[in-house]
């Protein structure tokens, strides 16, 4: 199996998702309207970066991307919300990216947009899709950004995620020891977080990546994990059929 840090984010949140959606292939059920405007949102951003477009045009791409794209089996979970809420949302974190990231960073060259790329910890192959790679222009140092659309978790929680060190490791690796900095950047409120990494932290991080794989690689049941990202889980019904089953 090849990994990706979605597979094993998935593995941590709840090991039966794993089980259902990268062992057993099951398709989803649905698509989370939250997921969804955050595809559309990432879309947009790719336009703004390969077409220089201005605040007006973006906004346009991305109205024609969301009714395109939108279907049945996109579910709004929470039912005090509607489709122009999430649709506005998307909106919103748009133009304040435009306004208070895009319009600032012309120091910065992007280099790669979605560039996929993929590498080897410990024999176990991981691939990966960076939002955006840029290369400063005054400092020689590498940017590696991720955008995100939902909402501005714990710090603990920034402070602890593997992503951005994950497509680092891999930019290393394809690429060259470049300094790098990664940015992680909420839209919503417009928050950017910026990571210098070290020496140490290539290791620490490869470490952590390899262990929690092996972990997973030796799991022979993988058991239900209940938590507050239940309601949006996409295979709830079949989790709670097992669970009637049993």
């Amino acid at each position: 199996m090849n990994y990706t840090y979605s597979k094993i984010k998935d593995f941590l949140n709840c090991p039966m998702l794993f089980k259902f959606k990268h062992k057993d292939f099951i398709k989803k059920y649905f698509q989370g309207v939250e997921a969804f405007t955050g595809n559309m949102t990432h879309d947009a951003l790719k336009l703004l970066y390969e077409d220089n477009l201005d605040l007006s045009s973006l906004l346009d791409h991305y109205n024609t991307l969301w009714q395109d794209q939108w279907n049945d089996e996109i579910k709004i979970v929470r039912k005090n919300k509607t489709f122009s809420y999430y649709k506005e949302l998307g909106e919103k974190c748009l133009i304040k990216y435009y306004e208070h990231y895009y319009m600032n960073d012309f120091n910065a060259f992007p280099i790669f947009l979605e560039k996929s790329l993929s590498t080897k910890i410990n024999g176990y192959t991981l691939k990966g899709r960076i939002d955006r790679i840029s290369i400063s222009n005054h400092k020689k140092i590498i940017h590696i950004c991720d955008y995100k659309t939902g909402k501005l978790p714990p710090p603990k929680v920034i402070e602890n995620d593997f992503q951005l060190p994950l497509y680092s490791i891999m930019f290393r690796d394809n690429f060259g020891d470049f300094p790098i900095e990664t940015r992680l950047i909420y839209l919503q409120t417009y928050k950017v977080f910026v990571k210098n990494l070290t020496d140490q932290d290539y290791n620490y991080y490869t470490s952590l990546i390899s262990d929690q794989i092996e972990k997973i690689e030796s799991t022979e049941k993988f058991e239900k994990r209940q938590s507050g990202l239940c309601p949006w889980c996409a295979f709830r019904d079949l989790c709670n059929k097992e669970d009637e089953e049993n």
